[in-house]
């Protein structure tokens, strides 16, 4: 009579029968090993991968945020520093002093109007104290690009040895310092130039 033993069917106990050849066969009671449960996640490994995940993530939104302001600010700059350029430009394009008056110093003569058409505009210091938040092309049409943004200009007299140095418009000196600031919630722009009557 032969039996198995435990370790060849796993941990069930073996129980032999006789047969007329005079050959055990054997039965099982439980003659399946046990499984455990060897693949997948345990709970701890889960919750770990979830904080984990959520770390990254919150650092990445973080990352994602801090570029979108950046990227935010780059433009306004670029529309603030466009806008200061533009605005250069057209008041260093008008003659030095009032072709019509020169005696005239200092705002929009006569027909001219801060809150009119600009290019009714035809000396330098036509603009000086010139403000607005309403921007707008020489002949008023508004120009949406640079919504909520400030332009204010200011023209003064400087001495031609040092143009940090202000002198009295009554000198009639050669030489008027423009300043044009555009200003918004992110940036503000300055640009200053000097033109010369000798221009």
């Amino acid at each position: 009579m032969s039996s198995l033993s435990d370790s060849e069917w796993g941990t069930g106990s073996v129980k032999t029968t006789p047969t007329r050849g005079g050959h055990g066969q054997a039965s099982h009671r439980c003659g399946l090993p046990s499984q455990r449960h060897t693949s997948g996640f345990t709970l701890v490994e889960l919750l770990a991968a979830l904080v984990l995940s959520a770390l990254v993530v919150s650092a990445l939104v973080g990352l994602f945020e801090q570029q979108a302001r950046l990227l935010a600010t780059q433009k306004a700059v670029h529309r603030a520093t466009r806008l200061a350029d533009e605005r250069m430009r057209e008041i260093r394009s008008r003659a030095f002093r009032d072709p019509d008056n020169p005696a005239v110093e200092y705002g929009p003569d006569s027909g001219e109007s801060r809150s009119g058409p600009r290019w009714l505009f035809d000396d330098v210091d036509d603009y000086a104290g010139w403000t607005t938040n309403r921007v707008v092309d020489l002949f008023g049409t508004v120009l949406p690009d640079y919504a909520g943004l400030t332009e204010t200009v200011s023209v003064t007299n400087v001495a031609g040895t040092n143009v940090n140095v202000t002198v009295s418009p009554s000198i009639r000196p050669a030489f008027k310092r423009i300043m044009v600031i555009v200003s918004g919630t992110r940036v503000r722009v300055t640009r200053l130039s000097v033109v010369s009557e000798y221009n």
